[in-house]
């Protein structure tokens, strides 16, 4: 947050704690507790001015705010109370999904604590009106949050589509340009290689030769897997699903599949896809080659801010009691392209079963820097 920003919050918030304890003429007890509540609130404001707002950050500002109204001898001092619309105003500007708005309702019940036990001991129609206009007041303030936060949503969604299809176009390009030249190049090689077979060259030619094409395969091939990942509509969660599906058919596979119903409208990128479809690829091919006719758990979720897959498959008798298991090819490279994407990769062998347990974080650094490119332009 800009220091403008912050130093203007902190003047409103001062100027009306010293409007608000002008009117309680309190004793200097209660006076110097309401002052050391307020100190330490704003203690607590510069320490979450600093990162990304959470939901929780503003029910501890609610706390203080009734740990002051607490203090005040009046059943509802307004100029506290008006530092509830000071919370809302900013938890609009920071919070930057649906959900989160929701749950600031925790927030609306303590700033019309007050106003209810007003009501409670005081049932008229002067605490009734002043109960349901605070309560309209906060709801429609609410509303206005979740529109500017839907809108808000809505917005990073579409400029994510956009880079996605941009993204999709240049992979398309790469596969025409550069892949189709590539392929010609390899073909011309084994024209070459056909014309002058009989002819009277030194070993050393055809040996280069051979050579040449074997790095022009293994930049097609790079070249593919780059288009693959830069693609949306590549190797992602829907695809993972069709696999397993495949392998239940094609090799009488007996896999359990369970995906956590957050993940699937959930949209990740696509090296990350990639990279769990390939992890999902692997294990089951390992487990048909190890543990042939052994039922497979397939398991995706969410963990706190990451994705986790878990695959597990048992053991037969006689392998469990083999030497301890010694990670091949296939698993290193399935570490490595974890590890690249900021992961982690978990080999477990126990007694009867065989775990692998994958982890990546979700949130993209995409969507990251689009929150913080919007929030440069309205600062």
């Amino acid at each position: 947050m800009p220091i403008s920003k912050i130093i203007l919050r902190a003047s409103i918030l001062i100027l009306l704690f010293i409007t608000a304890i002008s009117f309680e003429q309190a004793v200097s007890s209660r006076l110097l507790s309401m002052i050391g509540i307020f100190l330490l609130w704003q203690i607590w404001i510069l320490l979450r001015t600093h990162g990304r707002h959470r939901p929780w950050h503003f029910w501890i500002d609610g706390i203080f705010l009734l740990l002051l109204e607490g203090q005040s001898q009046y059943a509802v001092n307004y100029w506290l109370h008006s530092m509830f619309a000071m919370i809302f105003l900013e938890a609009g500007l920071s919070l930057w999904r649906n959900r989160d708005v929701w749950c600031l309702i925790p927030l609306v019940m303590m700033a019309m604590w007050k106003f209810a036990y007003q009501l409670y001991y005081l049932w008229n129609a002067r605490s009734i009106s002043e109960f349901l206009f605070n309560l309209a007041t906060f709801l429609f303030i609410m509303a206005l949050i979740y529109g500017r936060v839907t809108q808000r949503e809505y917005a990073l969604q579409q400029e994510r589509q956009i880079l996605l299809e941009e993204r999709q176009r240049i992979s398309q390009e790469i596969h025409d340009s550069v892949g189709h030249q590539l392929t010609a190049l390899i073909m011309q090689l084994e024209i070459l290689h056909i014309q002058w077979k009989d002819a009277q060259l030194p070993p050393a030619f055809f040996q280069q030769l051979e050579e040449a094409k074997a790095s022009a395969r293994r930049c097609l091939q790079e070249t593919r897997n780059a288009v693959y990942t830069m693609r949306d509509d590549g190797l992602g969660l829907k695809q993972i699903q069709e696999f397993i599906q495949q392998m239940r058919i094609q090799q009488r596979l007996t896999i359990e599949y369970q995906l956590d119903p957050e993940l699937q409208h959930l949209i990740i990128p696509p090296e990350l896809g990639f990279a769990l479809y390939r992890m999902v690829q692997e294990a089951l091919t390992n487990a048909m080659k190890h543990a042939p006719g052994m039922p497979i758990t397939i398991t995706i979720k969410r963990k706190d801010n990451l994705i986790q897959c878990e695959i597990q498959n048992p053991l037969k008798a006689f392998q469990s009691e083999e030497a301890p298991f010694q990670a091949g090819f296939g698993l290193q490279t399935m570490r490595q392209r974890l590890e690249s994407l900021g992961g982690q990769l978990q080999v477990i062998q126990q007694n009867d079963e065989f775990l692998l347990i994958g982890q990546v974080p979700y949130q993209l650094k995409l969507e990251e820097e689009m929150i913080g490119h919007h929030r440069k332009e309205e600062a």
